[in-house]
């Protein structure tokens, strides 16, 4: 189910359609190292680089619908399958948790930015671990 909303605004006289959704920013710091290789591993296997990912067999290839943004995170598409994921990880570890919590806010997307701003009473882990920053 699409929570889209759709609005019409006048430019010049005529009218403009747009599709607005509702975005989740958290803080990349918030994704342990475990959640970060998966995210990581899920991009490999989408774009045919699975040679490159750690993981040789995902249960999730392709399950979570998920874009990189370069070296800053990732954009997490919230429809079925990261319901799927939800259910799979049994509602375990830092990504099911801000994926319930997203949820819970009626957001489409959820965006993991290393510019992102922490949210307080969520668990935060050392970028030092994710490869120096760039997972």
């Amino acid at each position: 189910m699409n929570k889209e909303q759709n609005a019409t605004l006048m430019n010049g006289g005529s009218p403009m359609s747009l599709c607005i959704q509702k975005d989740l920013v958290v803080s990349k710091r918030h994704v342990s190292p475990y959640d970060s290789e998966f995210l990581q591993d899920q991009l490999l296997h989408r774009t045919g680089q699975a040679a490159r990912a750690k993981h040789s067999c995902l249960l999730f290839v392709d399950a979570i619908g998920c874009v990189e943004l370069d070296t800053y995170g990732w954009r997490v598409n919230l429809t079925e399958r990261a319901t799927e994921y939800l259910v799979w990880s049994r509602g375990r570890g830092s990504l099911a948790e801000l994926i319930h919590l997203a949820k819970n806010h009626g957001c489409d997307w959820l965006t993991i930015d290393r510019d992102g701003p922490p949210v307080s009473g969520l668990p935060t882990f050392d970028e030092d671990l994710m490869n120096g920053g760039r997972v």
